[in-house]
């Protein structure tokens, strides 16, 4: 056979670039950190879990929604899980949260006229609102603050597990999508969807009222106490899903 007249070069192999990694090392917290709670109990791993997180994996920004670091926020003004002869449907849990395989919460919100308005005119589109997920790293949780039980990074990355945010309720009809896949990481503040969230003036009096159901994709699961819940929380600032504007 003759020898190939080709350029030597063309034909050398191609050298793989690895992916930049970082690498986040997570205490998966232990089951004594939050109060007796009013949802089934569950168990999840004690140990220190280390695994690699890509670039791509570790953004937290969304196409259609920027949340400046001063925005306003609202927090759910009930949370607690679906029951038909509670007011509402709704079993109030106080701030307690668990999303699981075996429990969903409700995340019932009100957002008042004044927090975002059209102009006097209600010309133009109206402003977009996320609903926006935290999960600070427990260290970063105020003094006092109870850690989160979290079946951990392991196994919402390998098993593509997380969490499913379903429109429950809403006075405005908002544009949503049911059946998202949406993952939560420690550290992170997550946009979950957006939906236009001022009303035409004399469309409906008083707060607009709004709820989302989460539930448990793929075995995932999510144990804490929401901050801001109700009229006097005991904490402001912390892990839940709050009302954000989008610029």
């Amino acid at each position: 056979m003759a020898a190939d007249s080709r350029d030597p070069r063309a034909l050398q192999p191609l050298m793989a670039v690895p992916t930049p990694m970082l690498t986040e090392v997570i205490p998966t917290p232990s089951n004594s950190s939050i109060p007796q709670s009013v949802f089934p109990t569950f168990s999840v791993p004690t140990s220190t879990i280390t695994i690699p997180i890509s670039t791509l994996e570790a953004g937290t920004s969304s196409p259609t929604c920027t949340v400046p670091p001063s925005a306003p926020s609202i927090a759910p003004s009930r949370v607690g899980y679906p029951d038909p002869e509670a007011p509402g449907g709704i079993h109030d849990s106080s701030s307690e949260v668990s999303i699981s395989p075996q429990n969903v919460t409700i995340f019932e919100c009100s957002i008042p006229p004044s927090f975002l308005s059209l102009n006097t005119s209600n010309s133009g589109s109206p402003p977009l609102c996320a609903l926006e997920f935290r999960m600070p790293v427990c260290t970063d949780l105020p003094r006092g603050y109870p850690c989160y039980d979290f079946s951990g990074l392991e196994q919402e990355i390998v098993a593509n597990s997380g969490i499913n945010f379903a429109l429950r309720t809403d006075d405005g009809m908002a544009t949503w999508d049911d059946t998202a896949l949406h993952q939560v990481f420690p550290g992170e503040n997550s946009i979950i969807g957006t939906f236009e969230c001022a009303k035409l003036a004399g469309s409906y009096g008083g707060n607009r009222g709004i709820s989302w159901e989460a539930s448990s994709v793929r075995n995932f699961s999510l144990e804490f106490l929401h901050a801001g819940v109700g009229d006097n929380p005991e904490f402001h600032d912390g892990i839940g899903a709050w009302i954000v504007p989008c610029l």
